[in-house]
């Protein structure tokens, strides 16, 4: 199963092959949350707030050159937004981690459905194997 998953994901696409509309957030069904706005998304993606709705969250998110990761930070941080800069200050400043980091989507899945309170985006092509591994897409809000 995640042989499969691993081959399948491994080639990545152009980020301007994706938009909006082409990301799923995703957590399990233990997850007492059914929707996100883009706003906690960033703060939770940042580490400024872990805790929504008295749940701890943990970020798992692709790696910077992943094509769905650089639209996500666009979509969720805001185009002009440096990611790099920023956790090098936080480093610096605060002794803070960036969340995870993955190669591909399928592990995003893996860390999502192995580890109970962990969240992450994957393509909305993917919803069948979300739904099959027992996973929740959260729905986003502005």
């Amino acid at each position: 199963m995640y042989l499969f998953l691993l081959i399948a994901f491994w080639v990545p696409q152009h980020p301007e092959s994706y938009s909006k509309n082409d990301i799923l957030i995703v957590t399990s069904l233990s997850t007492p949350i059914d929707h996100i706005t883009r706003l906690q998304l960033k703060q939770l993606y940042l580490k400024k707030n872990e805790t929504f709705h008295k749940t701890k969250l943990t970020p798992v998110q692709l790696k910077d050159s992943h094509p769905l990761r650089i639209v996500f930070d666009q979509l969720v941080l805001g185009k002009h937004f440096n990611i790099q800069d920023y956790w090098i200050k936080q480093k610096f400043l605060a002794n803070e981690k960036p969340p995870i980091s993955v190669m591909n989507e399928a592990f995003v899945l893996i860390f999502i459905e192995r580890n109970e309170g962990f969240i992450g985006y994957v393509n909305k092509g993917l919803e069948g194997e979300v739904k099959r591994l027992g996973l929740k897409v959260i729905e986003v809000t502005l």
